[in-house]
């Protein structure tokens, strides 16, 4: 949660393309995996597409845990706000929503100030429990 922080904090041009323009949000979100992915993996279907460079899929992807996420997740910058868009992956995402997408458009110092919190309250909770060894 730091590093996305950071990210947005200090960083947020990083999640800007000019390719993002006027694109739909499917076409987005293609294009971020698309830059990492091998070409035998690409969806048909957005081949008409350019393959960005790497760094793209590395500013823009939101991983939360390789172990849990039952969705794929990005994150680009809008002006002054952050775009959030995912997809149903995999199981345990419910069923009816594998392969569909989603997005959200969210101020990006509210985004700031949310994280904020969030860290803090961990970083209080955190203290209260022993450490497991």
């Amino acid at each position: 949660m730091k590093e996305l922080l950071n990210r947005i904090q200090e960083r947020s041009e990083v999640m800007e393309s000019g390719e993002f323009r006027d694109r739909s949000d499917e076409e987005i979100f293609e294009l971020i995996w698309k830059a990492n992915q091998l070409e035998d993996e690409f969806d048909l279907t957005y081949d008409y597409l350019p393959i960005l460079d790497s760094s793209v899929w590395a500013a823009c992807h939101l991983s939360i845990d390789e172990t849990t996420d039952a969705w794929l997740i990005t994150v680009t910058k809008e002006k002054d706000d952050l775009k959030f868009i995912w997809k149903g992956w995999r199981d345990p995402c419910p069923e009816d929503r594998i392969d569909k997408i989603y997005s959200v458009r969210i101020e990006r110092e509210l985004v700031i100030k949310t994280i904020k919190n969030c860290i803090h309250q961990l970083e209080k909770e955190y203290k209260q429990y022993p450490e497991m060894g």
